[in-house]
């Protein structure tokens, strides 16, 4: 599976010319798009499409040139070309972009996803109070890795912990015994959610974690203050044994 990364490049690329043609056959498929829900927007939107080569490029840090435009229900959405970087970070990787879909409200939209002005693809996104739909009628030239994103829910706190032997294993139980003993107990319809992907009726796979047998991933609704639960990732840091991992997010955009 391609992996997108988050981070748009910004001023340090070039454009060394936006009327060249698209670089491999139009007919073929040159980007792979998702959505996703930036929780640490200021925005009036937290969505974001991310964007993608399927191909990879000489630079580990090339970007897409790309613009978004809204004329009241209707978006276009244009990828022009590949930068290069200023100073190229060598290596094989796809190069990627993303666009802040910033000034929408729950509703359809037209959606006209475009490559350099050529090639159009129209399709609609609908947007409701818990997730965000693509339906395209045709996608030349492009893909979508996702068709819809589950919006993360309010107060949502997740992640997973990674263990070794019993006693890390009594650990990990430990910390995700204090984590629930502050929150309440969250059910979600299986689905995609960005961050993580809820699936089976409700095995939780969070995003980036590692594939392994000692790993114990949890979701709770925590409404409590912020500090409570720094105080928790605290004493578990000041006791966790060699080679553990934490990782823990919330709907709000922290990180631990």
């Amino acid at each position: 599976m391609l992996l997108i990364g988050v981070s748009l490049l910004g001023g340090s690329c070039k454009v060394d010319s936006i009327g060249d043609p698209i670089i491999v056959p139009l007919i073929d498929q040159e980007f792979v798009l998702d959505l996703w829900e930036n929780l640490q927007a200021t925005t009036t939107s937290p969505l974001e499409i991310k964007m993608a080569t399927i191909t990879n490029e000489n630079c580990l840090n090339a970007g897409i040139l790309s613009t978004y435009e809204r004329n009241n229900r209707n978006l276009k959405l244009t990828l022009f070309e590949i930068l290069d970087p200023e100073v190229c970070d060598p290596g094989q990787a796809p190069a990627v972009g993303q666009e802040a879909i910033y000034d929408v409200n729950s509703g359809i939209y037209q959606l006209d996803v475009e490559l350099q002005g050529v090639v159009v693809n129209p399709g609609t996104l609908t947007i409701t109070s818990s997730s965000y739909k693509v339906e395209m009628q045709e996608e030349n030239g492009t893909r979508w890795l996702h068709y819809e994103l589950y919006r993360v829910p309010n107060a949502a706190l997740w992640g997973y912990v990674t263990y070794s032997n019993a006693f890390q294993e009594q650990q990990c139980t430990d910390f995700i015994n204090d984590i629930a003993a502050v929150s309440d107990p969250i059910q979600l319809p299986d689905g995609y959610y960005g961050h993580f992907t809820v699936a089976d009726g409700g095995e939780l796979t969070v995003n980036k974690m590692p594939n392994q047998p000692g790993i114990r991933p949890f979701i709770y609704s925590y409404w409590g203050p912020k500090a409570t639960i720094d105080n928790l990732v605290a004493d578990f840091e000041a006791t966790a044994t060699t080679g553990m991992e934490l990782v823990l997010l919330d709907q709000q955009g922290n990180e631990w």
